[in-house]
Formats: C-alpha cells, sequence, structure tokens
C-alpha cells in the first residue's frame, strides 16, 4: 500500500481525520513526496543537531 492510498483510505474512513508527519528539514526526498502527497509545511524545527562541546561535557 502507497501513502497516498493510506491517506486516501483514513480519510474516508474519517474526514476530520490528520496525518501528521514528521521529518528532517534537509530529507529533500522526503519533503518532495509529502508535499505532492498534499502536506504541507507548517513548521520547521532544526533540533536534531546539537554541538557539544568540550566545556558542556566538563560542567555535567
Amino acid at each position: 500500500m502507497d501513502l497516498r492510498h493510506m491517506i486516501h483510505t483514513i480519510k474516508s474512513q474519517n474526514e476530520a481525520a490528520e496525518v501528521a508527519l514528521e521529518v528532517a528539514v534537509e530529507n529533500e526526498n522526503a519533503l518532495g513526496l509529502y508535499t505532492s502527497c498534499g502536506f504541507e509545511i507548517r513548521n520547521a524545527n532544526d533540533y536534531y543537531d546539537m554541538v557539544l562541546t568540550a566545556e558542556k561535557v566538563q560542567s555535567t
């Protein structure tokens, strides 16, 4: 079953249903697929990046 079929099945069972996804902002292929299926970007958070410095390591 492909993504479009799954979305159609969910919506046909409940018109008020919402489907939400979380995807890494740098994953252009996934973003392209999801937008082609009707998803919209509502917000973008870049919280997957973490900089760990020696100062932070010593203070924990």
